[in-house]
């Protein structure tokens, strides 16, 4: 808290002033004191002029703006920039190429190349004892008949190639990896030798040996204790346990691995308990996953408690040289196949490698909508066409056109699944209602709508007889249309009018459809189906628009995808009443005149999700780990002798946004005093302030009002501005930077003193 805070609240002490507040937007009644709200407060200064100001400080606060790689979830009540999961990985095929690989971008990126060429053997280990230099340093051994180590600095981007050299030549069977306490722990390759490097003193050491040599494939995994695990390779089956206290190796306390290790198999620890959807169960993971290589798809765990193998789900191809595995420290584990350009990721919740979706033929507009039949299938129409797809989830993966729709598709536009028939609004503001024929693969006319249908037309099917419907466009319209009798009836009108952005869900557990209004609101409502009633419910965190979509998911939770242009992704817990943040989706959804976002949920946890705005994009959320999957990218080359991909890191992005929401003063020609924020600002890093005000309403996201650069100092004197701020709406852009991706700045909060006039 600032000293002029702290000086304001000793005298609201010692004047005891009550001050009525404007009407505006989170304004309120307040004596002059230093509480710390969200809200507009008021406060007296030196001079005789009384001053108002407007905090935002609360996590709702920074979501109620648009937030541009931004987290607000990772700190409560502040604002970091987005970090992601990366990784780090060696080329090999006696290259010299090195690469870095962001989940957030899902996009390779070549880094300083090695100091020399990598071949068989070569390894890459990346220490997460916190002690070791801020995290910052990979190590690496460059194989292929060389001693050779070395040291990449994650955040100059630079090698160190003058460190002591590994006690003898590493070929193939070479293999490092971290295994706590400051040590790295090294397979020579084509020996029995087994080495440590102490980071702290920068000396190698020799171990134990191992019982027989090492070959192609071999790896070592540590499991957080005091135990190395590792495989020999060689295209052996061989699983050893080495006690890193007893420096002593052990062959028979480990179960052998199901199948023979080759070139290409590397071996994984998984260490995490996952929350599942309920918010109240948990599972813990402590497994060791295992590839074969050699040609195989084979995939194993093992469990160190129990010592037993367990059979997975095999990897989408065969695994050779130049394969990795990786776990990224949450729900999943990366792959190289190997010998080629493939890069593969497992769900290890589910069981599955196939997380990703295959494009949409073409680009999904306005209109677009989506289906599931909960198992096999998706069915979408693309939007502004007749184009209507089916997507297989079980077989081939591919989109598949199917009979079109019997006119063009638009705003508006809605499918709603009921077993064998899907049931469709044509919307454009026609009165089309549609039958599609699963099994037939053709389409029939129903009864028309009792009117045009147009944004924010929405479908939900409630389980029986009957469809309910959103008429969108600006209006309160809400019908329901009996599948036997084919007709539509006029129910009670949603508390306010639905716009761009609206949807429908139906949740079975509370027997409500639950209503998103859209518009650029965060308006959302219940209709009691046993009492035929509306209730406004608690607000969408986020103004929902263009794009925005729900879906109802088995449980407590309904999800939003706010569109609007933005990535917001929300969840609605009908029990508690209650909204939360959830990742964000891979890309902002909508713009200011495009949507097509869709959603639909796919069984067992999963809820398949159409980005619209003009594009191809297909997204698949996973509920249990709060996760995106998107289609992964290839790597840059083909892979081969020596590839490693070592991580996870975590890193920030270098630069990210949060604009606030628009506030009203309730006064035209306000004139705004001071601007000021509390942060953290760790090296390398900086917040700096952009404002803008008018008297004309504007919206967040608009483009037309120019913002005005303050600086990064908080204690700004607007007034000093030329011409001084001034307007009844007002609103602020923080951008944050770093230049170190290992470190972010942190905004707490944000404080605005204003005079009405």
């Amino acid at each position: 808290m600032s000293n002029w805070r702290r000086l304001l609240g000793l005298v609201s002490l010692l004047c005891v002033l009550v001050v009525a507040m404007p009407s505006g937007a989170g304004s309120t009644s307040a004596l002059l004191s230093d509480e710390e709200t969200s809200a507009a407060s008021t406060l007296s200064a030196w001079t005789t002029a009384l001053s108002l100001f407007w905090t935002q400080t609360l996590k709702a606060d920074f979501d109620a703006g648009y937030r541009d790689f931004i987290d607000t979830e990772t700190t409560l009540d502040s604002a970091l920039l987005q970090s992601s999961i990366a990784f780090y990985a060696f080329r090999g095929n006696n290259t010299t190429d090195f690469w870095r690989y962001d989940s957030l971008s899902n996009e390779w990126t070549s880094m300083a190349s090695a100091p020399g060429v990598v071949g068989a053997g070569g390894g890459l280990a990346f220490p997460r004892d916190n002690a070791i230099h801020e995290n910052r340093y990979i190590y690496a051994l460059q194989g292929g008949g060389s001693s050779a180590f070395w040291r990449y600095d994650i955040v100059t981007n630079t090698w160190k190639s003058d460190m002591p050299a590994a006690p003898g030549a590493v070929n193939a069977g070479g293999y490092l990896r971290w295994g706590g306490n400051q040590k790295l722990y090294a397979y020579q390759g084509g020996t029995t030798a087994l080495w440590v490097f102490d980071i702290s003193t920068n000396v190698w050491s020799t171990l134990a040996s191992t019982s027989a040599a090492t070959g192609a494939g071999a790896s070592l995994v540590w499991t957080g204790d005091d135990y190395l695990y590792g495989t020999l390779g060689g295209v052996s089956d061989k699983f050893l346990r080495y006690s890193i206290s007893g420096n002593a190796w052990s062959d028979g306390d480990a179960l052998d691995v199901p199948g023979n290790i080759g070139a290409g198999a590397e071996l994984s620890y998984v260490n995490k308990t996952f929350t599942l959807d309920d918010e109240t169960t948990t599972v813990t993971y402590r497994y060791v996953y295992a590839s074969l290589g050699g040609g195989s798809n084979a995939f194993y765990r093992y469990d160190p408690a129990n010592n037993t193998w367990s059979a997975m789900t095999n990897m989408p191809g065969s695994v050779t040289a130049g394969g990795t595995l990786r776990w990224n420290g949450e729900g999943f584990i990366y792959a190289f196949q190997g010998g080629s350009i493939n890069m593969w990721r497992y769900n290890i919740l589910l069981n599955t490698w196939r997380t990703t979706l295959t494009p949409t033929p073409s680009a999904v507009t306005n209109g677009g909508a989506l289906c599931s039949d909960g198992s096999s299938y998706l069915y979408a129409f693309q939007g502004g066409s007749t184009v209507f797809w089916r997507y297989n989830r079980t077989t081939d993966y591919l989109w598949a056109p199917m009979a079109p729709a019997p006119e063009v598709v638009s705003e508006g536009a809605a499918l709603a699944y009921t077993g064998n028939y899907i049931y469709a609004l044509r919307g454009g503001g026609s009165t089309d209602f549609w039958r599609y024929s699963i099994s037939g693969n053709s389409w029939s006319a129903m009864a028309s709508t009792p009117d045009g249908v147009g944004y924010g037309g929405a479908l939900a099917w409630t389980g029986g007889d009957s469809i309910y419907a959103l008429r969108g466009g600006g209006t309160t319209g809400f019908w329901r249309y009996s599948i036997s009798a084919n007709s539509w009836e006029l129910m009670p009108s949603t508390p306010l009018a639905v716009s761009y952005g609206g949807s429908l869900a139906y949740k079975n557990t509370s027997n409500t459809i639950y209503a998103v209004r859209g518009g650029n609101t965060n308006g959302f409502f219940g209709y009691d189906l046993a009492t035929g009633t509306w209730s406004t419910l608690a607000n969408v965190t986020g103004a929902v628009g263009y794009g925005g979509a729900m879906v109802n998911v088995p449980g407590n939770f309904v999800y939003v995808m706010r569109g609007n242009a933005t990535a917001g992704f929300y969840r609605f817990n009908w029990r508690s009443g209650k909204w939360q943040n959830r990742t964000s989706t891979p890309s902002p959804v909508g713009t200011g005149s495009v949507g097509g976002g869709a959603l639909a949920y796919a069984g067992n946890g999963i809820i398949d999700a159409l980005r619209g705005t003009g594009t191809t994009d297909v997204w698949r959320y996973t509920t249990a780990i709060d996760s995106w999957g998107v289609t992964l990218d290839t790597v840059p080359a083909i892979t081969g002798l020596g590839a490693k991909m070592v991580g996870y890191v975590r890193a920030y992005v270098t630069v990210g946004t949060l604009e606030s929401q628009v506030f009203d003063s309730g006064a035209p020609n306000t004139q705004w005093d001071l601007l000021e924020w509390d942060e953290t600002l760790a090296s390398d890093t900086d917040i700096t302030f952009e404002v803008r005000a008018s008297n004309t309403l504007f919206l967040v996201g608009d483009l037309a009002l120019p913002w005005i650069s303050v600086g990064g100092s908080s204690g700004v004197q607007l007034g000093n501005l030329v011409p001084p701020l001034t307007g009844r709406y007002v609103q602020w852009r923080a951008t944050l930077t770093t230049s170190n991706i290992l470190v972010t700045p942190e905004l707490k909060e944000v404080r605005l003193y204003y005079t009405p006039v």
